[in-house]
């Protein structure tokens, strides 16, 4: 496994290629840097699609911005997928609220707790099933909220984005662009 990447070229079978912007692009040699910036387009155009890892700072970033604006020159937006940052959180909530539910229901189905609950709750014991799972629907719903939020965010972001506004790490690097 260690070198499947060697024996896949030995049978001519191409592997999929990523392209990390920020590992393959120069950072601090600004001759590598110009070169990396300016084959940006020759290597956007042999993509079949971008993925955008967004967060809150990708449209306020000189390179993303010429990264998402070149790739859009190119190509139409169908191409272009984002996703949050906070996508992971979401699913882990998800899974935690499935996880947990599940537990408490199985717990409340040992003979012993439903012979308790049978002898000692005042209404049905399936009200119980009831009684945790509104809860944990109501906190399932507020992810939900929470995570249609954060689409809002990424589109609010893109309509209030101006590259003037954009931030570089080098202010050498507006000339670039520019």
């Amino acid at each position: 496994l260690l070198f499947w990447h060697e024996i896949r070229s030995l049978f001519s079978c191409r592997g999929l290629l990523v392209f990390l912007d920020r590992t393959c692009v120069h950072q601090t040699d600004l001759v590598l840097k110009r070169k990396g910036i300016e084959s940006l387009p020759a290597f956007l155009a042999k993509s079949r699609s971008l993925v955008v890892l967004y967060s809150d700072l990708y449209l306020q970033k000189l390179w993303t911005v010429y990264e998402l604006a070149t790739f859009l020159l190119l190509f139409r937006s169908s191409r272009l997928q984002v996703q949050s940052v906070m996508f992971p959180k979401f699913v882990i909530g998800g899974v935690v609220l499935t996880c947990v539910s599940r537990a408490l229901f199985a717990w409340l189905r040992t003979p012993k707790i439903w012979e308790y609950i049978g002898t000692n709750f005042p209404g049905p014991p399936e009200t119980l099933d009831l009684l945790i799972l509104l809860p944990l629907s109501c906190l399932l719903s507020a992810l939900c909220g929470w995570w249609a939020r954060q689409y809002e965010d990424i589109h609010r972001h893109a309509s209030a984005f101006r590259v003037a506004q954009a931030r570089c790490q080098d202010d050498r690097d507006r000339r670039m662009v520019e």
